[in-house]
């Protein structure tokens, strides 16, 4: 049985219209330290750390020898250090993994701070408005960091991995922040309804998309890999997907005639043909029940019609593009 979805649509429109904000769950803070930190990094993930500069950010994948998305990271370089913001959830393991993978001639130290900040996601087209409410400027570049403070709180504010804007304060501190956001008439988020506003939005999220089922060519990461930067953990398979044409697969939207669970297998309707799976879904007030799914060639092009099986029904499907509202 697919779970009931109510959400209180006033804020739902909010967050479309105006501002709206999202305390992220089991957010996750990695700190790196020690002369051999950028080179570490740089074979262990997906893209050119030499882009990484002071007061700037720069998302990478963190892959496996067989080119599967362990985290996405998004690096905040500073001068003799520098952070990681993890997937949700993912710290503690990519914590381990990345100590596993120092060699003893490294110097280098990994250290997980996710219990000392809490992160906001702030979205909807007023955000910037809301920002200045609270003392921003407004960013000057995608990538670029500011820190200022709220209410005396020290804050950074960031752009990183399908976040319009990203705020990084003390978790101590997390409740004066929430203040001084509900004052500038910003509303906050439950998890269902951001979890609408990101499958519209086509936006992969871990456990979900992002997970070792896939490869980060798969699933919208190609921003995050470097095809020039040489060798790193998984490089071999992903240049064999770009240089031999093996991205054979890849992230869409579905349009479901009736809610389907997530993990349920999507297949073609001339021959029963295995098409995908099913990675989110959810009920949208504007589109009615939609899906996020990673589906083989040639059934993810826009239009194809396919059946999602649940129990003994089967539910007619229809692949769109992505982001659901570029649909006309």
């Amino acid at each position: 049985m697919s779970r009931a979805i109510s959400i209180d649509v006033s804020v739902y429109q909010r967050a479309l219209n105006q501002a709206a904000y999202y305390v992220i769950p089991d957010p996750g803070l990695l700190q790196f330290s020690g002369h051999d930190r950028v080179a570490f990094l740089q074979r262990q993930t997906t893209n050119d750390l030499n882009a990484l500069t002071p007061q700037h950010t720069l998302v990478t994948t963190l892959t496996s020898p067989t080119a599967r998305i362990l985290d996405v990271l998004t690096l905040m370089g500073e001068d003799d250090t520098f952070s990681a913001l993890t997937l949700p959830g993912r710290a503690t393991q990519t914590t381990a993994y990345l100590q596993s993978r120092i060699f003893f001639m490294d110097n280098l130290t990994i250290s997980d701070a996710s219990s000392h900040f809490a992160q906001i996601e702030l979205l909807g087209p007023q955000s910037g408005n809301t920002m200045n409410a609270l003392g921003y400027n407004k960013l000057r570049e995608e990538d670029e960091i500011i820190s200022t403070e709220i209410n005396d709180v020290k804050v950074r504010a960031l752009n990183t991995f399908g976040s319009s804007l990203r705020l990084l304060a003390p978790i101590n501190n997390l409740e004066t922040v929430l203040a001084a956001l509900d004052a500038t008439g910003a509303q906050q988020l439950e998890t269902d309804t951001y979890e609408i506003l990101r499958v519209e939005a086509g936006m992969p999220a871990p456990g979900h998309e992002l997970t070792d089922d896939y490869t980060p060519l798969e699933t919208g990461l190609m921003d995050t890999v470097s095809m020039t930067k040489g060798c790193f953990t998984g490089q071999e398979v992903i240049a064999r997907q770009v240089n031999f044409d093996k991205v054979t697969k890849r992230l869409v939207g579905l349009r479901l005639a009736e809610m389907v669970n997530a993990g349920t297998t999507v297949q073609s309707l001339e021959n029963n043909q295995a098409a995908g799976i099913i990675t989110s879904s959810t009920a949208s007030p504007r589109f009615g029940p939609i899906a996020l799914a990673v589906l083989k060639r040639p059934f993810d092009q826009p239009g194809t019609q396919l059946i999602a099986t649940q129990g003994a029904n089967n539910i007619s499907v229809t692949v769109s593009n992505l982001p659901f509202f570029s649909d006309s």
